[in-house]
């Protein structure tokens, strides 16, 4: 993959309907790259991965309803389900995400830009990535905002590639909800 193949933007997918679905269904960044589905970024920090770019694929839909590796969770930093995806992930998964949230350790158990993994429980999917987005609310994050999103995708990939885990998908909607379009 070339210099200007290593971000792109998002290709439209028809919304998940079917209770455990599988990422089979929608192509991953390979595939919508080689289909020119996706629009390669001019610029960019990081070298392409094909070993990435296969595990990543595109959906728009239910995240608690993939039959993945991993999901990632646009979570709060107490990492105790909140609500969008956050609170839609702790509800699906039942009350042994939130059992297994408390043990982390720190406070905050998870500090804006990294992230945590779990095991699933009721979810259809193995694991569950959480990471803290900034806030544009907050004007203390606001200079620093860029590097600790790209801190999200990056330490959640990382996890997941630590993890072996074949098969990844992370939502977008937290971001949008504070008030940043990617």
């Amino acid at each position: 993959m070339d210099e200007a193949s290593k971000t792109a933007t998002p290709i439209r997918t028809t919304p998940m309907k079917f209770i455990n679905t599988t990422l089979n269904m929608f192509p991953s960044l390979t595939t919508a790259y080689r289909n020119q589905k996706l629009k390669p970024a001019q610029i960019t920090h990081f070298p392409p991965s094909r070993r990435i770019n296969d595990m990543i694929h595109y959906s728009t839909g239910d995240i608690t309803k993939l039959r993945v590796d991993c999901i990632v969770n646009a979570a709060e930093t107490s990492l105790l389900g909140g609500g969008g995806v956050d609170g839609a992930i702790h509800r699906a998964a039942g009350t042994g995400l939130v059992d297994e949230c408390r043990t982390l350790p720190g406070n905050p158990r998870c500090p804006t830009g990294e992230a945590r993994i779990t095991s699933a429980y009721k979810l259809p999917c193995k694991k569950v990535i959480h990471t803290v987005a900034p806030d544009l609310r907050n004007a203390s994050e606001v200079p620093t905002f860029r590097e600790k999103l790209a801190n999200c995708y990056r330490n959640a990939l990382q996890l997941a590639v630590d993890n072996q885990d074949a098969q990844y998908c992370h939502p977008r909607s937290r971001y949008r909800h504070l008030s940043y379009r990617p």
